[in-house]
């Protein structure tokens, strides 16, 4: 699967631009699963002083910095640092928008912060922010693991 930077990114970015709207949808509706008004406040976009989803995507970025680091030197990135962060986001946001109840508190000791932190905001948002799962499947025809192993060349 040969894909180039030009063509992954912009869709990446508009796939990470709708879910950016199913938080605010979410978080503008408050009365989705646990009451998530305040929950989302931080996550929802022009909201708060914070912006959680744009610390999380920071933390992602380093993490898969850290992975890349030690590639050999023919691999060639299939999409930049930030634009692979993203991907890895929308696939636990997708996967949380599915689950069939709140994860437990115990999934932060169990998978790394990021996953589990949105895998928390897609839980959510489930139910309110009319997520579909056409969406859901554009995320996931997206592979991030194919994607890696192909761009040793």
């Amino acid at each position: 699967m040969k894909t180039k930077r030009t063509q992954l990114t912009p869709t990446i970015n508009r796939l990470w631009a709708e879910m950016q709207e199913f938080i605010n949808s979410a978080y503008r509706d408050g009365s989705g699963t646990n009451n998530p008004e305040p929950l989302l406040k931080d996550y929802a976009k022009n909201q708060s002083w914070t912006d959680a989803l744009g610390k999380l995507l920071d933390a992602e970025t380093v993490n898969e910095r850290q992975h890349r680091n030690g590639r050999p030197q023919e691999w060639k990135a299939p999409m930049s640092n930030v634009t692979a962060a993203k991907l890895i986001l929308l696939g636990n946001f997708a996967d949380g928008s599915e689950a069939k109840e709140m994860y437990p508190a115990t999934i932060f000791l169990q998978w790394r912060h990021t996953a589990a932190e949105m895998s928390v905001v897609g839980c959510l948002c489930r139910g309110k922010a009319k997520i579909s799962d056409e969406w859901r499947a554009e995320v996931r025809a997206i592979d991030y693991a194919k994607l890696m192993a192909s761009s040793y060349r």
